[in-house]
């Protein structure tokens, strides 16, 4: 039995890509956005507007119909690169932003530590060492030294 083609447009780099071009996924990358926001009215009737649901580097993906993984492999795509690096940095920016409140800040870190680059706990340790290096008549003594 023959194996199904699933390929089938025969890209050499497997499935065909999922957007067409540079500039449906950044109308796409847009709506994303725009939907996380509304316009709310406050008190005395001053229109603002508020963010809803948090910027999410999976959020955005599901809202493209994909996975993370596949939009983190967008990102190594040259023509798809900057498109993407520009709304995870966008992202960055929310959850940056939101370590000011308390409650949700180490919700926020671990975020930025495994989504975003440059983000990581660090603590630096220098060894040292001084190697003391004696002669076979210096042991000897020191030998004769401990014996006596």
């Amino acid at each position: 039995m023959p194996i199904k083609n699933r390929n089938p447009d025969n890209n050499p780099e497997g499935r065909p890509l999922k957007f067409k071009s540079v500039e449906e996924l950044d109308k796409k990358i847009e709506a994303y956005f725009k939907s996380c926001y509304a316009v709310k009215t406050d008190d005395v009737g001053i229109q603002y507007k508020a963010n809803i649901v948090p910027l999410t580097v999976s959020g955005l993906a599901l809202a493209l119909d994909t996975t993370r993984v596949t939009l983190l492999d967008y990102e190594a795509k040259n023509e798809y690169s900057y498109s993407i690096r520009k709304a995870k940095a966008r992202i960055e920016n929310f959850a940056e932003c939101s370590l000011w409140e308390p409650k949700i800040a180490q919700g926020v870190m671990f975020n930025l530590k495994n989504n975003h680059a440059r983000w990581a706990d660090k603590s630096e340790v220098i060894t040292t060492t001084t190697e003391a290096k004696l002669t076979e008549a210096q042991i000897d003594a020191k030998l004769k030294e401990l014996e006596s």
